[in-house]
């Protein structure tokens, strides 16, 4: 008797609804759970409300377990706002925490999302990244974002998801202005350059003013197509950044100039940072090999 009131003062919301003896004192010995019963008692006595008006006490049981006995705090919390923020037919459905699982692994904007607008118990809930993308476009957009003079506007929502997430780091890096201008004069239009430097993994920070300023629009461009025909480009583009951050400007553009940017992947970190300018093109000497000719 003494252990049963023992129980139910220490997790009073929880007592109906968990009547095994071996699960009661498992809960009173894990003190972790005791601090997270505490801390979210008042959300959890709302949670367990809803669940009472909707649901048999066995199914109430495992929606316990499932959520309030094995989430840690950040996910408890999560899955009950989204459950409480859903409507009547989610928050009926059984199956509500098998899609909340499944949204957790689009990332953490999408779970965001249905805590904001509540679970979605259906395939629509892959629709959930596309939604989100296109309200964060629609949050950080002036509507003046212009590629080859005409409006972005026109043409975000016709793009694929991963040109629509590209487009939007260019926004927000405020690098839109350095895309445009590279490729301004080119035949590309918007969403296959976008496909090209997605397939490249060339990102916007390459855009940089700060790239543009220390490299001059010649060389920037240059340097931009000869990543989209480089091999080991990921890492290429790191030995770039650290020759950047080094401010070893000349060697890039000599390295640029030379064609023997297309090798730099094959430098290590140690010979950037203890070889000269003049070891480090001699190292990536490839004068045998015919390259991107210099004018293109």
């Amino acid at each position: 008797m003494k252990r049963k009131n023992t129980f139910e003062k220490k997790y009073p919301l929880l007592a109906p609804h968990i009547s095994d003896e071996v699960t009661r004192q498992n809960m009173l010995e894990n003190s972790d759970l005791l601090r997270k019963y505490e801390l979210f008692s008042n959300l959890i006595s709302t949670f367990i409300g809803e669940l009472d008006k909707r649901f048999d006490k066995d199914t109430i049981l495992q929606l316990i377990k499932d959520t309030v006995l094995k989430l840690p705090d950040e996910l408890l919390q999560s899955v009950i706002i989204a459950y409480l923020n859903s409507p009547e037919a989610v928050k009926s459905n059984a199956d509500f925490l098998n899609f909340y699982n499944k949204t957790l692994h689009l990332g953490t904007e999408c779970v965001h999302y249905i805590e904001k607008n509540g679970i979605i118990c259906s395939r629509k809930y892959l629709n959930i990244p596309s939604i989100v993308i296109d309200d964060k476009y629609h949050n950080v957009k002036t509507g003046r974002e212009s590629f080859k003079g005409e409006r972005i506007d026109s043409i975000f929502y016709s793009l694929s998801f991963e040109n629509k997430q590209l487009l939007l780091a260019f926004i927000e890096s405020s690098t839109l202005s350095v895309l445009d201008l590279i490729f301004g004069s080119s035949e590309l239009s918007l969403s296959p350059l976008l496909t090209a430097l997605h397939n490249a993994h060339v990102s916007c920070d390459m855009f940089s003013n700060d790239m543009l300023n220390k490299l001059g629009l010649d060389d920037l461009r240059l340097l931009i197509y000869i990543l989209l025909d480089m091999s080991y480009v990921d890492l290429a583009i790191i030995h770039i950044k650290a020759l950047v951050q080094k401010n070893r400007i000349e060697l890039i553009k000599r390295l640029i100039a030379t064609r023997e940017i297309y090798f730099i992947y094959e430098l290590t970190f140690d010979e950037i940072d203890n070889l000269s300018d003049e070891e480090i093109l001699k190292r990536l000497d490839k004068s045998d090999v015919n390259l991107l000719k210099k004018d293109e």
